[in-house]
């Protein structure tokens, strides 16, 4: 175990940091795998890793607090998209945050975010803001900002991510078709 696993390991035991997990409603299913909360108590800079992982993942982050959206980053801004990791990554977080997540399927990338093609996106937080339309990211936001406690953010982004996924939009047949063949090599 190296120095960085070792220190992020000291910080999750001091109760630094809480996760939750919620169900992933019947009718996302097929767009997301997890939601996923983590708050961080401590202000940073907090040593933490990124392990591999073979999702595209939603991310949404919020600074603790009565202004969750406010010094640290205007609203719209804190959410990305993070595609697939082969490697273990590092990094120094500033803490004091809540960190949603939502581990999208191949079919859920095409779904939710509007059959968008994401080879000129960056790999590692991809705004989300440049991927739909800005007004959306910021009602997505808000919305999650406003919620009380991190069981009630992580089930307002679950909400917002369910209407997204049942509403009825226009999305390319041969990225639907290609994310319905990937979904087959997964299973």
């Amino acid at each position: 175990m190296n120095d960085l696993s070792i220190d992020t390991a000291a910080t999750i035991a001091a109760g630094a940091v809480h996760t939750h997990h919620l169900a992933v409603p019947a009718t996302l299913h097929a767009e997301v795998s997890a939601l996923i909360g983590v708050e961080m108590q401590d202000t940073g800079p907090t040593p933490l890793a990124i392990a591999p992982h073979d999702a595209l993942i939603l991310s949404l982050q919020f600074a603790r607090g009565d202004e969750p959206v406010g010094p640290k980053a205007e609203l719209g801004s804190g959410s990305s998209l993070t595609g697939i990791r082969r490697w273990t990554g590092s990094f120094h977080g500033a803490g004091d945050c809540v960190t949603l997540f939502a581990l999208l399927t191949p079919l859920g990338a095409v779904r939710l975010l509007d059959s968008r093609r994401l080879d000129d996106s960056p790999r590692i937080r991809a705004p989300l803001a440049h991927l739909l339309d800005e007004a959306l990211t910021r009602q997505l936001e808000s919305r999650v900002a406003l919620a009380a406690g991190l069981h009630d953010k992580l089930h307002a982004f679950g909400a917002w991510l369910e209407a997204r996924a049942v509403q009825a939009r226009r999305q390319d047949r041969t990225a639907l078709r290609a994310a319905r063949a990937a979904m087959r090599l997964c299973s």
